[in-house]
């Protein structure tokens, strides 16, 4: 790890130069700027303390000190260039410019004051990521094995449409008794539950006669939740998503489909705004 404290602007050049040509490190820098793009279309950040991150492959992302999302970026960079400029009243600053080929798109992140640029080198990550399932694969495991919310259930309706929205699951149990199943992928909380007890108050205002229960599916639920549940009379079922995983891949593989990965979320992402 190479790194340095406060840097004046004419060290700060020659660490970026030292570590930009050799694309090796990845840098971490602090500092004041300002950004400047141009490409698809075209912004301007005034000057502000930022955390900017330039990574071996070319990737450039600039954080504001608050939100988990970058203000600017660059997907990657076909040049990257750093030099000095003089701004009016004889200010010099430190530019950074990135350049990307295909879309052209050019990112000039011109620095006033640096407080850290660090480099690491020799960073490996070659684990792959695996994102489960998200809540329609749940969704399609439970209506294929409605055992895994409780014996003797049967799954009439995926999508049940009510008037406040969509039912995930709606079944009819063992009993008789028509069943509501809402389901969440993470942690449940009271808006879940609220939510549940929404789709259940609007079936029986339209099916008064009609014997109801409604069930909350979540891999965990919040004490604030759960205690709303028991004042409702409403119910939760635990599940565990690796297990529901290895049946959905059994039902992916039955009709042939590939399994999921986590390109496929990557996917439906939105790419390169800026």
């Amino acid at each position: 790890m190479d790194f340095r404290l406060q840097p004046p602007l004419k060290e700060l050049v020659e660490f970026l130069r030292q570590h930009l040509v050799a694309r090796r490190a990845l840098l971490i820098l602090l500092a004041t700027c300002t950004v400047e793009y141009e490409g698809r279309s075209a912004s301007q950040l005034g000057e502000g303390d930022r955390l900017i991150i330039i990574k071996p492959d070319g990737a450039v992302l600039i954080h504001r000190p608050w939100g988990y999302s970058p203000v600017n970026w660059q997907p990657d960079s076909r040049i990257l260039e750093v030099f000095k400029e003089t701004r009016q009243k004889r200010e010099e600053v430190v530019v950074i410019k990135s350049v990307r080929a295909r879309p052209r798109e050019v990112l000039l992140v011109k620095i006033s004051r640096a407080y850290l640029i660090a480099a690491a080198q020799g960073l490996e990550d070659n684990a792959e990521f695996v994102e489960y399932l998200d809540e329609h694969q749940i969704r399609d495991v439970l209506a294929a094995h409605p055992e895994e919310i409780e014996p003797g259930l049967r799954i009439v309706r995926i999508e049940k449409p009510i008037e406040p929205g969509f039912i995930d699951l709606y079944g009819i149990d063992s009993q008789g008794n028509n069943v509501i199943i809402e389901i969440k992928r993470v942690t449940a909380s009271t808006s879940a539950v609220k939510q549940l007890k929404e789709y259940v108050d609007a079936f029986k205002a339209k099916n008064p006669h009609i014997r109801v229960r409604g069930i909350l599916i979540a891999p965990s639920i919040s004490k604030e939740a759960l205690l709303l549940l028991s004042k409702y009379g409403l119910e939760y079922k635990q599940i565990n998503i690796e297990k529901l995983y290895r049946k959905y891949f059994s039902l992916e593989k039955r009709s042939t489909r590939k399994r999921i990965s986590i390109l496929s979320f990557i996917g439906k992402a939105t790419s390169n705004s800026h």
